[in-house]
């Protein structure tokens, strides 16, 4: 159990790829009920709770994070949108979309193995959700020209789940014994690597025929998520520059870290058959720019790490 406990603890990016794989090919994954990705969610915030410090909360720059709020969630989707309606417009609806998605409930658990903000990663993903049902009809309706009704009680009961279930699991909980809450804390790491990698197979096995079986619109599809991604991740990192480097890294997951999950639901309920391939075909290039973006975080460290520094 160790051995594979500081396996997967130390092999993020190795423990992703093997996620895509099964989730792509094992047989019998795409007859799972829709509400076994939802279970891997609420673990994965359970466990990242054990890493959130009121004190790292009440150190939070407001100005910092509405501004940050702003240019990401009201701003950046615009020109995103726009500039792949010029080159693709096909995909400029699942672009958008995915644009526009809150930050991801697996946003806080990344942070946590990247050694960021976890408790500001938690705080984004949960008013980033709270403010979806308002943002994402209007922004469609101004810029698609169309309204579209979103069910609030069905997101409500969402946010319930996989955010503040497992929130109050653990603060009203787990946290009151100190056994149970230094149990959980050791394992934090391995338990968060594993479900988000759960999310990953999950996510792509109950969509795998849409993304096999289209096989003309994939590369396009793929690529409009590779560039998006590309630049979520690349414009929050430079637009950072100047904080401290767990900062740094917090924003930039809190931008990249989208809940395509949701993205995939509304896009099949109110969008055509291509914007939900485009977001379908995000299950394959989030988790990749996850680990990409891990990559370069350890790139960065040993660069600006001095010689014989910890």
């Amino acid at each position: 159990m160790s051995k594979t406990k500081h396996f997967v603890e130390n092999h993020f990016n190795t423990v992703m790829l093997i996620s895509i794989a099964l989730g792509l090919f094992l047989p019998g994954l795409d007859l799972l009920p829709n509400y076994a990705v939802m279970g891997a969610i609420i673990l994965v915030i359970f466990f990242s709770c054990s890493k959130v410090s009121l004190a790292e909360l009440q150190g939070i720059n407001r100005t910092k994070a509405l501004v940050f709020y702003i240019l990401r969630f009201l701003l950046l989707p615009t020109p995103a949108y726009y500039l792949t309606l010029q080159i693709a417009p096909e995909l400029a609806d699942g672009v958008l979309l995915l644009a526009l998605m809150p930050t991801g409930v697996s946003c806080a658990a990344v942070a946590n193995i990247m050694r960021g903000n976890t408790s500001f990663a938690l705080m984004a993903t949960i008013l980033t959700h709270i403010l979806s049902p308002l943002i994402i009809p209007v922004m469609t309706g101004l810029l698609i020209g169309q309204n579209i009704s979103l069910d609030l009680g069905h997101m409500t009961m969402t946010l319930l789940l996989t955010i503040f279930l497992p929130a109050t699991a653990y603060f009203a909980g787990v946290r009151r014994h100190n056994a149970a809450k230094q149990w959980t804390k050791n394992n934090a790491q391995f338990f968060a690597v594993l479900f988000t990698g759960g999310i990953v197979m999950l996510g792509l096995a109950l969509k795998r025929h849409e993304i096999l079986d289209s096989p003309l619109l994939a590369a396009p599809a793929l690529l409009a998520n590779f560039s998006l991604y590309f630049l979520l991740y690349a414009l929050a990192w430079i637009g950072t520059a100047s904080m401290s480097k767990k900062e740094q890294k917090t924003y930039t997951l809190c931008s990249g870290v989208n809940n395509n999950g949701l993205a995939i639901g509304v896009a099949a309920l109110y969008f055509s058959p291509t914007a939900l391939l485009v977001c379908v075909a995000s299950e394959i290039i989030w988790p990749l720019a996850i680990s990409a973006f891990g990559k370069f975080v350890e790139i960065d460290q040993k660069r600006t790490t001095p010689k014989g520094g910890v």
